[in-house]
């Protein structure tokens, strides 16, 4: 018995094959939500010890943080570095740095998008170091035991997913398979294969829909990237299992449902923040790379120093956007940049099914209350729809396959939903090739079908 996982950038999702039901199940791991079956790719480690993973972590985080404020404190590393001074010629200096030593907790997200990273081997918490191997352990392991401890028994085997490339290309494949195989290892996984990402999501339509052999465009479209692969399926050919030769072509772009977000902060709610204040009698505007950290929740603590402190206090006097700048000033120094991007996201979801929204986030001095309907939302990421269209038929061209010989157009991943993107893949597959499978459970379907089957690579 082995259990189907797909370990996603944002969310993730187990299954396995139920000898009582005779299908495959997708395992309730987030008891108490909507989607019991989708857990959300977090992990919060607490200083007081506790491991948190899913809901948990992202609530764990806000209760401690959120509101927080940071104040930063100078140390001493204990490192040196040389220098070169005219008067004093080579001089040896300290390297102090600004730590905000009160934080109550580290929180990690999209840890799968630096698995490929050989520059990236993990991070320091609380003195002790962790390496990227142990983070994804430390989530695949309580992931692991939930799944246990619905089915009644230990699970020791697992069928991953993994992408066709881990970057757009290619470095880092072999080095980003093989942490994934030490994190499943290191959380309790003695037998541990792999199959592709796009395969497994062509292997859930292969087995109740394909009746001949067709090819197929698996669009996966998610928080942190866009894949679309040109495969080919045959039920003939349901037992074998490493299936790399039917995937024709495959392309990606770093896109996702998170870099529509950064957009909607940045074309809608910059103006909340200073984007347009002036300052001194030079009228000045705010720094660019102000705005270039507040693009991203998780660079605004990079803000949290006192020079930015003392800068803001500073201008604040002397601009005629006070009320703005205070609020950048709160943005950065109570934590509230998650929360935002939360309510950011919450926003573009609720386009999906409706035409207009507002996005309402009110906390101290930052008050935003601004309009969105679904034709704003759509002339924002206008650019971004060209770009999804361009990878479509680069991966087209790659498999010589022209948009009407594909009978199926296979949507994954939660962006895929967006109907913007649904109009692009109507207009150029047409109405009927649209497939509508579960985009969030589709790919954990498919590895749990691998893995009934004993369909995977290792």
């Amino acid at each position: 018995m082995l259990y189907g996982l797909d370990f996603g950038t944002s969310n993730s999702t187990i299954s396995l094959f139920s000898e009582a039901e005779k299908r495959i199940i997708t395992i309730p791991v987030e008891q108490g939500h909507e989607r019991a079956d989708i857990i959300n790719t977090l992990i919060y480690i607490g200083r007081d010890g506790r491991q948190l993973i899913g809901r948990e972590a992202s609530d764990a985080y806000f209760k401690d943080n959120v509101g927080r404020e940071v104040v930063k404190s100078k140390v001493n590393t204990g490192e040196t570095f040389k220098s070169y001074v005219s008067v004093m010629g080579e001089v040896t200096e300290s390297i102090v740095i600004e730590v905000d030593t009160g934080v109550p907790g580290r929180f990690f997200q999209s840890i799968k998008s630096f698995l490929g990273d050989e520059f990236y081997s993990g991070t320091e918490i609380w003195g002790k170091f962790m390496g990227i191997e142990e983070l994804v352990a430390l989530f695949l392991g309580e992931l692991k035991k939930r799944a246990d401890s619905y089915n009644g028994q230990a699970v020791d085997g697992v069928v991953l997913g993994r992408p066709v490339y881990f970057s757009p290309d290619g470095t880092g494949d072999e080095i980003a398979q093989e942490r994934l195989r030490e994190g499943a290892k290191l959380a309790g996984f003695k037998e541990i294969h792999f199959q592709y990402e796009p395969v497994a999501a062509a292997l859930h339509y292969e087995k109740d829909m394909a009746q001949q052999e067709e090819f197929v465009l698996v669009f996966d479209f998610g928080g942190g990237t866009l894949d679309t692969s040109v495969i080919r399926v045959n039920p003939a050919r349901i037992n074998e299992g490493n299936r790399r030769d039917d995937i024709l072509a495959t392309s990606g772009r770093v896109i996702g449902g998170n870099t529509l977000d950064e957009e909607i902060m940045e074309q809608r709610l910059f103006k909340y923040f200073g984007e347009n204040a002036l300052w001194s009698e030079q009228r000045l505007r705010l720094p660019s790379y102000i705005f270039g950290m507040l693009r991203h929740w998780y660079t605004i603590p990079n803000l949290q120093v006192n020079r930015v402190y003392s800068f803001l206090e500073d201008i604040s006097r002397m601009s005629d956007g006070r009320k703005q700048i205070k609020a950048l000033d709160c943005l950065i120094r109570k934590n509230y940049g998650f929360a935002l991007y939360q309510e950011i996201e919450r926003a573009k979801v609720l386009l999906s099914s409706e035409w207009e929204t507002r996005i309402t986030f009110i906390e101290e001095a930052i008050a935003i209350d601004e309009y969105l309907s679904r034709i704003n939302f759509e002339t924002i990421i206008t650019g971004y729809l060209k770009k999804i269209e361009q990878c479509i038929d680069e991966t087209l061209t790659q498999a010589g396959i022209k948009p009407e010989q594909i009978q199926a157009v296979l949507r994954t991943g939660g962006s895929s939903n967006i109907p913007a993107v649904q109009k692009l893949l109507e207009r150029k597959f047409g109405r009927r090739t649209l497939r509508f499978q579960d985009a969030f459970a589709s790919v954990a379907s498919g590895l749990g079908i691998a893995a009934a089957r004993g369909t995977w690579f290792d």
